[in-house]
C-alpha cells in the first residue's frame, strides 16, 4: 500500500481510551409489507395476485400496479426469474425497504396450487399461491416474523408444493428508482456510455485475474505472491477509480459518501476518502443499472484498501515509532533500509522497515495478513505491552483478543472474502454486502463500524504521542 502521507495532531484527550459503548435498538414503528406488482400490459395475472393476497391487516400495505419495460426489469429483476415470466411481484417491509422478495408469475415449475381461498359469500375464489401462505403466516404473525420465515437458518415450514422460483434481494436505494419509474426515458448517452464501460472494465479484471493466478502458480516463494496480490489490487484500485471518475463527470448527484467520513473528518486520511467515496458510488451505481453482470471486486477493492491503509496510520505507524522507525510520517522511515526491524509472529517475521527499493527511504504498508499475524502473537512478540500504554482493557481485547468480534478475526473474514471474491473469482452482490457489513456497517452508528473502531484508536495514539511530546 503506498500513497500520499498525512499526519493529524488530533485532540487532546485522556491518555486511556474509553471504553466501548453499546446502544440500544428501539423499535419505534410498525412493519408493514407492501411491494411493487410490476407487469407487461398483456399480462393478466393481477387477478389471481389479488385473491391471493389477504384482506387487510394490521402488517400488511398496499401493493402498486406498475407497467413494466424492458429497461426496469433489467435493472431490478435477477436473469433467473425472468425466463418465463410475465409479471412480478415485489415484496418489502415497510422498516426494512432495501430487503426485496421477488416472485414470478407465472411459475409453471410450481404451479399456482395452495389451499383454496373463499370470499366472504362464502363462494370459492380462484387458487391462491403457495408462497403467501409463508409470507403472511398464522393470523397472529407479523410482518416481521412471516418475511423473516422465508431467511431463516432452520428450514421452515413449507407449503406444498415448493415454490421454487423467489428470490430475496439486497438493494441500497428506493425501489422507484431502480425501477425508474419517473426518468426512464430521460437517460442521456453518457448514462449508457458509462454501463458500457462497467461491463467492459469487469470483463478486463476477469481477464487480468487469470493473468494473476496463472503468475502465482509458478511463484518461486511467498514473496513474489505477495507481489504479484499487491500488483492486482492495485490494478483493480486503478479501474475502480476510473469509473467513479466517469460516474462523477457525467452523472448528477451520484457521488455517495459515507457517513463515517463526516464522523471523522479531521481524523480519516485523504486517500481513504476516496477509497471509500469511490467504493460506494461504483457499487451503487452497478446495484442500480448491472445486477449479477459486475464483478464488485471493483468497489470491495477500496473497502479493503481503507481498512488496510488506516491500520498502517494508526496501529503500524504506533509500532514502528515504538520501534525507531518512523517519527510524524508514517511513511517515511528514519532507518538505513539494510537495518532489519523484525515481529516474531507465528509463521515468518515481519519487517517493520521494509522500504520500496529506489523511493528515498519510503515504507511498505503492512498487508492485511501480516498484520494480523503479529496480532496472533502479540502476547509474546512485545506487541500488547506497547498498546497497553493507551490501550484499556476492553479495546486491548479488541485489538489483540481471540473472540469473533476481535481485530484478528475481522480481519481474517475480511481477507477470505477479498481472497475468495476477487482473487480467484469475481465478488459477487452478496459478498460485497458481507465485505461492507464487517467493514462499515451500514447499519450501525459510523463509530460503531469497525473502521470506525480503528478511527477511533487512531485519534487516541495521536493524542496519546502529543501528551508525550507536550510533557
Amino acid at each position: 500500500m503506498r500513497g500520499p502521507r498525512s499526519y493529524h495532531s488530533g485532540d487532546n484527550s485522556s491518555k486511556k481510551m474509553k471504553p466501548i459503548q453499546k446502544t440500544a435498538n428501539h423499535n419505534k414503528k410498525k412493519s408493514l409489507l407492501t411491494g411493487v406488482f410490476l407487469r407487461y400490459k398483456e399480462a393478466d395475472d393481477i387477478a389471481k395476485v389479488s385473491v391471493a393476497l389477504p384482506e387487510p391487516t394490521p402488517y400488511w400495505g398496499r401493493i402498486h400496479e406498475v407497467k413494466a419495460s424492458l429497461e426496469n426489469i433489467s435493472n431490478l429483476i435477477p436473469q433467473a426469474l425472468r425466463e418465463g415470466a410475465e409479471s412480478w411481484l415485489i415484496l418489502y417491509r415497510s422498516d426494512m425497504p432495501q430487503e426485496l422478495l421477488i416472485l414470478p408469475f407465472p411459475d409453471p415449475i410450481s404451479g399456482y396450487h395452495g389451499r383454496e381461498y373463499y370470499n366472504q359469500m362464502g363462494k370459492k375464489s380462484d387458487p391462491g399461491f403457495p408462497l403467501f401462505e409463508l409470507i403472511r403466516g398464522r393470523s397472529e404473525w407479523s410482518a416481521v416474523r412471516g418475511y423473516n420465515n422465508l431467511k431463516g437458518d432452520e428450514e421452515p415450514w413449507w407449503p406444498r408444493p415448493i415454490p421454487t422460483r423467489f428470490q430475496l434481494l439486497k438493494i441500497n436505494v428506493p425501489v422507484d428508482s431502480l425501477l425508474d419509474l419517473h426518468n426512464s426515458h430521460q437517460r442521456d448517452e453518457g448514462h449508457r456510455e458509462i454501463v458500457y464501460k462497467f461491463r467492459e472494465v469487469s470483463q478486463r479484471i476477469k481477464i487480468k485475474r487469470e493473468e494473476m493466478i496463472a503468475s502465482v502458480l509458478i511463484a518461486e516463494n511467498n514473496f513474489q505472491k505477495d507481489e504479484l496480490f499487491l500488483k492486482f489490487d492495485e490494478y483493480i484500485v486503478e479501474e475502480n477509480t476510473i469509473l467513479f471518475e466517469d460516474i462523477q463527470n457525467k452523472v448528477k448527484n451520484k457521488v455517495t459518501t459515507p457517513a463515517i467520513i463526516n464522523r471523522f473528518e479531521d481524523i480519516i486520511d485523504n486517500e481513504t476518502k476516496i477509497f471509500l467515496i469511490s467504493a460506494k458510488t461504483v457499487e451503487q451505481f452497478a446495484r442500480e443499472h448491472l445486477n449479477d453482470e459486475f464483478d464488485f471486486s471493483l468497489p470491495g477493492s477500496g473497502l479493503w484498501k481503507a481498512i488496510e491503509r488506516e491500520l498502517n496510520l494508526s496501529i503500524v505507524w504506533y509500532l514502528r515509532r515504538c520501534h525507531g522507525v518512523v517519527d510524524k510520517d508514517p511513511w517515511v522511515s528514519i532507518k538505513n533500509p539494510s537495518v532489519g526491524i523484525m515481529i516474531k509472529t507465528r509463521g515468518r517475521p515481519v519487517n517493520l522497515n521494509d522500504q520500496e527499493k529506489g523511493k528515498n527511504h519510503l515504507l511498505k504498508g503492512i498487508m492485511l495478513g501480516n498484520f494480523r499475524y503479529m496480532l496472533l502473537s502479540s502476547d509474546s512478540n512485545g506487541i500488547c505491552d506497547e498498546l497497553r500504554k493507551f490501550l484499556d482493557t476492553g479495546w486491548l481485547k479488541f485489538v489483540a483478543g481471540k473472540t469473533e468480534d476481535s481485530l484478528p478475526l475481522i480481519i481474517k473474514q475480511i481477507a477470505e472474502l477479498r481472497n475468495k471474491g476477487a482473487h480467484i473469482s469475481s465478488m459477487t452482490q452478496i459478498q460485497f454486502e458481507q465485505l461492507d457489513d464487517l467493514i462499515l456497517s451500514p447499519y450501525k452508528k459510523p463509530h460503531e463500524s469497525n473502521l470506525g473502531k480503528i478511527l477511533h484508536i487512531k485519534q487516541n495514539i495521536f493524542s496519546y504521542f502529543s501528551e508525550i511530546e507536550d510533557s
